[in-house]
């Protein structure tokens, strides 16, 4: 069955908007793009770097959200990023990339592993995942599982 699928997307190294475009060209090719948000600029956070552009998508896929995951990965290796930071902690390190893809909401789906947790833990806290992901509900028709 095709589940919706909503992805933040983020960069903080130029060319940022080429960086977007790209990855989600690539994303398209695992599903189908129904909708994508403004582009937001917001400053870096936990850490000093650059301003990032950040952006959210919504799409329908027959992948599962681990092998989702992997093929997101990859596009951000494919497209520059150093490899993901280890939890230390509960702190996280932050860097500068030229790409991060991050899994938002798996239709109704929670998942709560090591490796992978969804809805995405911190995406409440920050407000350039949320205005765009709630820019998105109604245009593609999905009612939050989580809050209603």
């Amino acid at each position: 069955m095709e589940d919706i699928v909503f992805l933040g997307l983020g960069s903080n190294i130029e060319p940022r908007t080429l960086y977007l475009s790209r990855a989600i060209e690539n994303i398209g090719q695992w599903g189908n793009i129904t909708a994508q948000s403004f582009i937001m600029e917001t400053k870096a956070e936990g850490f000093a770097g650059f301003p990032f552009l950040n952006q959210v998508i919504a799409m329908h896929t027959y992948l599962c959200p681990f092998f989702l995951l992997y093929v997101l990965e990859n596009i951000e290796q494919k497209w520059g990023r150093e490899k993901k930071s280890l939890h230390l902690d509960k702190h996280h390190e932050y860097h500068n990339r030229t790409i991060d893809i991050d899994i938002l909401l798996y239709g109704k789906l929670k998942v709560q592993t090591s490796k992978l947790t969804i809805p995405h833990p911190r995406m409440e806290e920050r407000e350039f995942v949320m205005k765009p992901l709630l820019f998105l509900f109604p245009l593609v028709g999905f009612f939050d599982p989580i809050h209603g």
